[in-house]
Formats: structure tokens, sequence, C-alpha cells
């Protein structure tokens, strides 16, 4: 399995990831950072495209949960999960403090499938967690300040 972490991509990338992930019955979702201006609009958009059960708005703490849980696809045959935000620096009108907090909350995320499923979810089993920033083409990726490298 493909060590789960953040990639920075460009958009040329997105098709060939997009195969990869579908080729191995990844359930992908995909969101335009452009439409996003706060958080909440980011969970209530994640939790629509990853079927969550129960409602997030305005609750961190249910939505970071909800992230950590994904029975109901697991149970449809979906073997990893892959997030694609288009328009990466634009998510929340280009905040880099609220930015920050998101890459922290994925990194969450990530290590929670890469490492802590198998203790603290009976049966629980780990599971890729992609997580694509997309960048325009003539955007380094050197400009990015964090150690990560980088629709259904």
């Amino acid at each position: 399995m493909i060590k789960n972490r953040i990639h920075k991509i460009t958009l040329e990338e997105v098709s060939k990831i997009e195969r990869q992930a579908k080729s191995e019955h990844g359930y992908i979702v995909k969101i335009d950072g452009k439409e996003l201006a706060t958080y909440n609009q980011y969970m209530l958009i994640l939790a629509e495209k990853f079927v969550f059960k129960q409602d997030v708005e305005n609750n961190v703490d249910a939505f970071l949960d909800w992230m950590r849980d994904f029975n109901n696809l697991q149970s449809k045959g979906y073997l990893s999960f892959n997030l694609i935000i288009f328009n990466w620096r634009l998510i929340f009108k280009g905040d880099k403090k609220i930015q920050e907090e998101l890459i922290d909350d994925l990194e969450f995320i990530i290590d929670f499938w890469e490492n802590e499923v198998e203790h603290v979810v009976v049966g629980g089993k780990k599971s890729s967690f992609q997580v694509y920033l997309v960048e325009q083409e003539n955007v380094s990726k050197n400009l990015f300040t964090r150690s990560f490298l980088n629709d259904k």
C-alpha cells in the first residue's frame, strides 16, 4: 500500500491519479477550493461527498470523527480514499492560517488511516487515504513551507 500523505500535483496529473484510484477500487472526492470560503463550507461539502450519516455543521470534532469512519463506503467495496482539492491556493480565500489548520486536520486523518485504525476500531483495517492539492501548472512546488511533499 502506498504511504498515506498529502501530495501537491498539477492539473495535468489529476486524470492519471483518478484512473489509478479507480483501478484500485478507490473512492474519489473532488472539491474546488475556489468555492469554499469557510472551514464550515469545507466540512459540509465533504460530509455530503463522503456520505456522512449525521450533520457536522459547525462541529469540527464530529467532522473529524466521520472522516475516520468510512464503514458505509468500505461496505460498498471501496478499498482506498482520495481527496482532490482543486484551486488549493484559493481555498478559504487564500487565508493561510485556516489553510494550515486544514493541513493539520488532514495530517491527523491520514495518520489515523495509516497507523491508528487497527488499534482503536474493532476489526479496523489500514486504508490508503491520499490527499491531492492541485496547483496551477506554473506555480512552483517549492513555494509551500510545510514539510509534506508535495466526485465521486
